[in-house]
């Protein structure tokens, strides 16, 4: 039995522009994040690969902005055939999950105000739980299947944020979760919001194939 390791943090105010969290970038990610136009998708793109490159370092025994991490269509990959990583963030939240000797995937959404269910409708899923059960397991899976549920892929629903709903995902049912309650951006002496105030056990969701259109997610 396998562990999937997650953290869930707030997002930096402000990190786009802090020059201790850029440092830790690589040139491709400073690339990358220099082409978002909102400065708080900015944000939220430099604490998560901050904070992946954070852990990634600390696994790998190297410095964080050597870390071999890569940026592909089907999402971020690390040169080390023994560890994967996913990451998601939306509103002031970030989930990050890594995974040992399997892929993995991991989305966070904050619940709107008001829940367009014809716009889910459309992806093939009945609800926000739903739609964030397969955003998880299609990273999982790099996105090959379309949109559709991936077969033989165990999701698991996340204590979360109030308002915000998040999921695990990864092959196989032979593993658990180990939600980490500190923000990785906290050993890199940045100022942090108050971490999640529970540690909740994640919450198995059943294995139910059901029919999705194609949607694309846009990794940053």
């Amino acid at each position: 039995m396998s562990a999937v390791d997650v953290w869930m943090f707030p997002v930096l105010p402000g990190a786009a522009e802090d020059p201790a969290l850029r440092e830790v970038l690589g040139p491709d990610d400073a690339e990358r994040v220099d082409r978002l136009g909102l400065s708080s998708d900015r944000d939220r793109a430099v604490c998560a690969r901050v904070a992946a490159r954070t852990v990634l370092g600390r696994r790998l025994a190297v410095p964080a902005d050597a870390v071999p991490l890569q940026l592909g269509d089907g999402g971020p990959t690390v040169d080390d055939r023994d560890t994967s990583v996913s990451w998601s963030h939306s509103g002031e939240w970030i989930a990050l999950a890594i995974g040992h000797r399997r892929p993995v995937g991991i989305d966070i959404e904050e619940v709107p105000a008001r829940l367009d269910l014809g716009a889910l409708a459309e992806l093939g899923v009945g609800s926000l739980e739903e739609f964030v059960g397969l955003e998880a397991a299609s990273k999982a899976t790099e996105c090959v299947y379309g949109g559709a549920w991936p077969p033989d892929v165990a999701v698991r629903r996340l204590s979360a944020p109030d308002r915000y709903v998040a999921a695990v995902a990864a092959p196989g049912d032979d593993w658990t979760v180990e939600v980490h309650m500190r923000s990785p951006l906290e050993n890199l002496g940045v100022p942090s919001a108050k971490p999640l105030s529970e540690k909740a056990p994640s919450v198995t969701l059943p294995l139910t194939p059901f029919p999705g259109r194609e949607y694309f997610h846009v990794w940053t």
